[in-house]
């Protein structure tokens, strides 16, 4: 076929641009294109445009070197042909050029939504820089929005993050400065972000859980940006009372997670990571100016939460070890039982004041880790009855000093007779001492503990007279009453009673002669002292129109004739 040439350029033929006879990809659909794609990106939800700014090559300055470059080819290819300019015999046709500007256009997009839906990006060795500055800008804004976004986003990277942070490398000087793994020790300091933790709790719990879970995998824990992230996440957790955490009850009520119990297992259930994390803070650690403004139900979580990990302890046989983590986590949660001090006991609402259901919490805690000591099945070899050095102590013991300071905190009702002895007998000793079937080993170990802690604090009396002896000793008075039951061995109090008759018969005459004030501190509402008869007596309920009944106990003993 014989070509016609119009021009000629240097021997080469050179014709007119022809038009197709139907436009592929002109430069209206271009705009039109364009403009449709900048009002997608515009509206589009944070989680797209974060998952496409964290990718390996750098989508935002490919399209804006593209846009140009296809929105001049549809220009010109318009433009070319409009005028009829010259071109080449051998050129494609128009409707070519605009099929590979088309084609171009839709790689782009399709790009586009890849990263942004199909394959999204994680946290790798070729996007660790972008990754932590985008994450950086992100939490440095502080939108909440934002955050919830990133709280689930972070979940699918967040076992490289911890692969690539956990390194013994990093503690050297042998890395370059701009090496991954600095970068990802910087995005865990990053994510222990308050507000950020807040978010996961709220709305992103299964990454905790995938946090937790890989970082129990780990055979050792080189960073301590670990400990801090999971003291904030597990403070979170606790301190909002919409997080899932509070949605895993043990109540007939819950549904599968709730039996499951996921995220608290991933959080407390496991005793070896814990031990790991507190190198620094543990999750069991509370930030105590959160603690203080706890209500009830924030207490209870807590308590059952420690309860849980000291099951995990008991698993791995560590009982007759000392552990910081119990220690601590212990005493935060017997200072509470001071609460009941505070208590207005003569309110007529005092059984349904908070007050008491709190210390109702302490107290429950206290018997569930007596219960969960007794799956321990070598209690009676592994447990030492009397320590003789503060390095010897076991979680026993801090068990023992939890009733301890229980009972000390009840002493501090004194009136009415009633609402003593309610608080002190059947909220206090009746519950950790009395309430229930089996006598285990593990009970036997506390109570005798707790028998030799309360006598000794007695027996304080003896060098220096003082309130706390004073309010264990009242204790005793009230709830053992020194005149019943003495005949039954098998009852909890038995000993101890036995010995304060002894201390009493020996030393509380002579307290009264020295220290009056202290000696009537001894004495409740309810039971008083007869200079006459030398003895104490309790005054119980009487029959209207009746004088009350009294029962004395004689501290020197009558002697027959």
């Amino acid at each position: 076929m014989t070509i016609k040439c119009d021009w000629f350029l240097f021997d080469v033929c050179l014709v007119k641009a022809s038009s197709s006879s139907n436009t592929i990809f002109g430069f209206s659909e271009f705009i039109s294109g364009l403009a449709l794609l900048v009002i997608v990106y515009t509206i589009t939800d944070f989680r797209y445009k974060f998952r496409v700014s964290t990718s390996s090559i750098d989508l935002h300055k490919i399209t804006f070197a593209a846009i140009p470059i296809i929105g001049v080819g549809t220009l010109t290819t318009e433009l070319w042909v409009a005028q009829s300019w010259p071109t080449f015999t051998w050129n494609i046709s128009q409707a070519l050029w605009q099929s590979i500007l088309a084609l171009t256009f839709l790689i782009l997009i399709s790009v586009w939504i890849w990263f942004a839906f199909i394959k999204p990006p994680v946290f790798n060795h070729r996007n660790y820089k972008k990754f932590s500055n985008i994450l950086y800008q992100a939490l440095l804004r502080g939108n909440t929005s934002e955050l919830d976004v990133i709280s689930y986003e972070i979940g699918r990277s967040i076992e490289n993050i911890i692969d690539m942070a956990n390194s013994p490398d990093a503690k050297g000087d042998g890395l370059p400065k701009g090496h991954e793994i600095y970068f990802a020790n910087d995005i865990i300091l990053l994510l222990a972000n308050k507000k950020f933790c807040d978010s996961i709790a709220i709305n992103s719990p299964s990454t905790a859980i995938k946090y937790f879970e890989k970082l129990a995998s780990l055979k050792s824990i080189y960073n301590n940006s670990f400990s801090l992230f999971s003291y904030n996440l597990s403070n979170s957790f606790l301190n909002n009372k919409n997080s899932q955490l509070y949605y895993e009850s043990n109540k007939f009520s819950s549904d599968l997670l709730g039996h499951i119990k996921p995220l608290s297992n991933s959080l407390y259930g496991d005793y070896c990571l814990i031990e790991k994390l507190s190198k620094g803070l543990s999750p069991l650690d509370v930030d105590y100016s959160s603690f203080q403004h706890w209500d009830n139900s924030q207490l209870e979580k807590y308590c059952n939460s420690v309860v849980l990990c000291f099951k995990s302890f008991l698993k791995k046989k560590f009982i007759g070890s000392h552990t910081s983590i119990f220690f601590r986590a212990i005493d935060l949660i017997k200072n509470t039982s001071m609460c009941i001090a505070h208590v207005d006991t003569k309110s007529t609402n005092i059984y349904q004041s908070e007050e008491l259901e709190r210390f109702k919490i302490v107290i429950d805690f206290a018997i569930n880790m007596t219960e969960a000591l007794n799956s321990y099945d070598h209690i009676n070899e592994d447990i030492k009855l009397r320590i003789r050095d503060y390095n010897e102590q076991s979680v026993c013991d801090y068990i023992a000093d939890l009733y301890f300071e229980i009972i000390h905190s009840s002493a501090y009702i004194r009136e009415p007779a009633d609402t003593c002895w309610y608080i002190q007998h059947n909220v206090t000793w009746y519950r950790l001492m009395d309430n229930f079937s089996v006598i285990t080993s593990a009970r036997k170990i506390i109570s005798h503990k707790l028998r030799r802690k309360i006598y000794d604090a007695v027996c304080e009396f003896n060098k220096y007279p003082n309130y706390m002896a004073a309010r264990y000793l009242g204790f005793c008075i009230n709830v053992l009453w020194i005149k019943s039951h003495l005949n039954r061995k098998d009852d909890n109090g038995y000993a101890l009673r036995k010995a304060i008759i002894k201390w009493l018969r020996v030393n509380y005459l002579k307290l009264r002669e020295e220290e009056a004030i202290l000696a009537d501190a001894c004495l409740m509402d309810g039971i008083g002292f007869d200079e006459d008869k030398q003895a104490i007596y309790k005054t119980y309920r009487s029959r209207p129109g009746r004088p009350a009944p009294k029962e004395y106990f004689y501290l020197i003993e009558k002697t027959s004739p």
